[in-house]
């Protein structure tokens, strides 16, 4: 967004010119040959692209569906109602938050290797990252997460079933009202299940499965809550029909999850999941605090009637949330690929951070202005009795988008003692927002003073991190005048549309989508976005409707392999194959040696990734021949030769082939597959050149039938399978 080193280079190489300043070695670019514009940033925009798409789309209707459950409530119920309902809602997020901390982010982080939220939201290291201890199991410990999740979900529901009268007195004022207290109580504990197993498709590079799955859940809800109400059951069939919804996208979400974990217990797993997870305890329970607790903390000041105002409101600004939210997940899922490592090598951290962080604050305005433009709008669908709250809107919305902003600023911000800073300052807020809640609520504001206490309560520990990094000895580089000059453009036309806009609902719609239009138009005209951004930005744009960033002629690359060579890959990229095959020498040797000490059983044993995977495969990959090669490593090399004829310069071969063969072929499971992909890193693997073949390999899947031309010799291209490893 500044026309700083990170300009693409007129010779085609996308990395940034030097800096004078000398960088911490971590934070050093360096230079590769591309054959699109951009360099790895646009590879890298283009993968987010992708997540980005899922995870707006899952964000979209998720949040749609819950807001017409609130809006269902509302207007079938009261507002008076709708204020029980959201105090019920509070009870099943407390449960869930109990039981996820306890659960969730040590089980992610042994099976992944990354936060099940960011909730670190700290880089770290390449060297801190290789001390973090990962599974060497990831299937078995996910299966021993989801067993503890599940105990601990039966725990407090036992517990609910001994104490719903004394719990609904306290939260309800009716002790009559125990038995939904139970029903909210199933919901919060199953949901906890649901989310475990909910974020695994996001890990397993299975995106838009993750949108179907996410989205189910408050769709099943929906249907639920209305046929309940409209039988007469009021609050109690609202809050039944969220356990039934529940209770049914969890059942589909684990089924449709089998074969990716394996149901056991261990205490010593456990141990080891509970110490994972236990500096994100502190950061969870201080997040979950700002983030939900504002219906019970003004329960106590307001009567249930105006309380469900203040939830409708809420949620219509929440819906501000999902871009900027949207685009800080989808960077959470490429931060550990070998494309993020690329990307931080070609350009440094210093560049590298500071434009997500500009490029972050443009999605945010967008979403706060999209907001304080329709929020308004939104609210007419509910009827004459939810309009009082519209001015609160852009409150709202400003507000629900400070948790992914503060936590964008922790996360690119540079300066020492950073997981620290950034739990401290994160145990500040929850306690900075109880406090000012509770100091501005009763003394004039009323619900105003919760969205204003959020936005201050974030404010002070992000700007503090931001100004540490900036006057420290490692600032990023922030485009500090576009990002200004976007907040003032966004206030201006908010501005004008709050001080005159037409009454119709069409016109307005029709105002509000030209205001937009304005806006994305107004990023270039005034450089907001610099002009040499816009080839990437455009390019970005083709890589996500062709779903690859590489311009590949996958035509051209199979037509310069031989037969039985193109559809050894063709197999290999399209069905992947076990573990033993790949290790396999490709001149019909049996390989068990190789594949005891390159991957161990895999998803058909222990689901062991093995010790030093990659090492041991990659001693199997010698001289360009059969009877030298193993079989994984000849496919490797195939690929390469693949992607150099069709137009992608890569090298020829790698010493680590055989190990790279193991995360790019073998049929094991995504968890085991990405720790094969940090020890081929942590091993010397170039990160540019293994995202490169990665990105190849994509773009195989995609390719059309037509690319492979005629196959084979009659093998079904297991030519360099021993009769004795085929599969049928």
């Amino acid at each position: 967004m500044t026309d700083g080193p990170q300009k693409p280079k007129p010779n085609g190489q996308g990395g940034p010119e030097p800096n004078r300043r000398r960088k911490p070695k971590h934070q050093k670019p360096a230079t590769h040959v591309h054959t699109h514009p951009g360099g790895t940033g646009a590879v890298l925009g283009a993968h987010l692209a992708r997540f980005s798409s899922a995870q707006g789309l899952s964000l979209l209707i998720s949040n749609v569906l819950h807001y017409a459950s609130l809006f269902a409530v509302g207007a079938l119920l009261g507002a008076r109602s709708l204020g029980a309902f959201a105090l019920l809602f509070f009870w099943t997020s407390l449960i869930s938050q109990i039981i996820t901390v306890a659960s969730k982010p040590g089980t992610i982080m042994r099976t992944y290797g990354v936060a099940d939220d960011d909730d670190d939201d700290v880089e770290q290291s390449e060297e801190q990252e290789q001390a973090e201890t990962l599974s060497d199991r990831p299937p078995y410990t996910l299966g021993v997460g989801i067993v503890w999740c599940t105990f601990l979900s039966a725990f407090f529901i036992a517990l609910a079933l001994m104490f719903h009268s004394e719990v609904a007195k306290f939260l309800l004022g009716d002790s009559g009202q125990g038995d939904v207290v139970i029903f909210a109580t199933i919901t919060g504990g199953v949901s906890t299940i649901f989310k475990l197993t909910e974020i695994c498709y996001w890990f397993e590079n299975r995106p838009f499965t993750y949108a179907l799955i996410d989205s189910s859940r408050p769709a099943f809800n929906l249907a639920a809550v209305i046929a309940l109400i409209l039988a007469g059951e009021g609050v109690k069939g609202a809050v039944l029909g969220q356990t039934i919804g529940t209770v049914a996208a969890t059942i589909l979400c684990v089924a449709l999850l089998r074969g990716t974990f394996q149901l056991g217990f261990s205490f010593k797993e456990l141990g080891a999941i509970l110490r994972r997870g236990a500096i994100r305890m502190p950061i969870a329970s201080s997040m979950w605090v700002v983030q939900n607790a504002d219906s019970f903390l003004l329960s106590r000041f307001v009567d249930h009637k105006e309380l469900g105002l203040y939830n409708l409101a809420s949620r219509t600004g929440f819906m501000a949330a999902f871009l900027p939210q949207g685009f800080r997940m989808s960077f959470r899922a490429v931060k550990k690929t070998a494309v993020y490592r690329a990307y931080r090598k070609e350009y440094g951290a210093a560049v590298g951070q500071g434009q997500m962080l500009g490029y972050f604050m443009l999605v945010a305005f967008t979403a706060i202005l999209a907001m304080a433009l329709g929020g308004e709008l939104l609210l007419h669908i509910g009827g004459k009795k939810f309009e009082a709250v519209a001015p609160i809107i852009p409150l709202t919305a400003a507000a629900m988008a400070m948790p992914s902003l503060y936590r964008s600023v922790g996360s690119m911000s540079v300066y020492p003692r950073k997981r620290v800073t950034f739990v401290t300052s994160t145990i500040f807020v929850s306690i900075a927002y109880v406090g000012l809640v509770l100091l501005l609520v009763p003394n004039g504001l009323g619900i105003y003073g919760a969205p204003v206490a959020l936005i201050l309560a974030f404010a002070i520990p992000a700007t503090y991190m931001f100004l540490r990094s900036q006057f420290g000895p490692s600032p990023i580089q922030f485009p500090y005048l576009p990002v200004i000059g976007a907040a003032v453009l966004a206030t201006v036309i908010g501005g004008a549309w709050h001080l005159e806009h037409p009454r119709n609902h069409l016109l307005q719609l029709a105002g509000i989508a030209i205001l937009m239009l304005i806006w994305f138009a107004s990023l270039f005209v005034f450089r907001i976005i610099p002009k040499h951004h816009w080839q990437p930005i455009a390019h970005i744009g083709r890589s996500a409707l062709r779903g690859s960033p590489l311009e590949f002629d996958a035509k051209a690359g199979l037509d310069a392999l031989a037969p039985e060579d193109r559809e050894a890959l063709r197999v290999a990229v399209l069905e992947r194959m076990p573990v033993r095959e790949l290790v396999a020498s490709a001149a019909g040797g049996d390989g068990a040696s190789a594949g005891n000490g390159a991957a161990g059983d895999g998803p058909a044993g222990d689901g062991s990734a093995g010790d030093g995977s990659a090492a041991e495969a990659a001693k199997e990959s010698g001289a360009d021949s059969h009877d030298e090669l193993s079989q994984g490593a000849r496919l490797v090399r195939l690929l390469r030769r693949a992607g150099e004829q069709g137009g992608i310069p890569i090298p020829e071969r790698s010493e680590l082939d055989a190990g790279i063969s193991l995360y790019l072929f073998s049929d094991e499971p995504s968890s085991v597959r990405q720790a094969k992909m940090r020890n081929l890193l942590g091993e010397g693997a170039d990160a540019h050149e293994l995202r490169t073949l990665e990105d190849l390999h994509r773009c195989l899947v995609r390719a059309k039938p037509q690319a492979w031309g005629k196959v084979g010799n009659g093998n079904g291209g297991r030519w360099l399978i021993p009769p004795g490893l085929r599969r049928a």
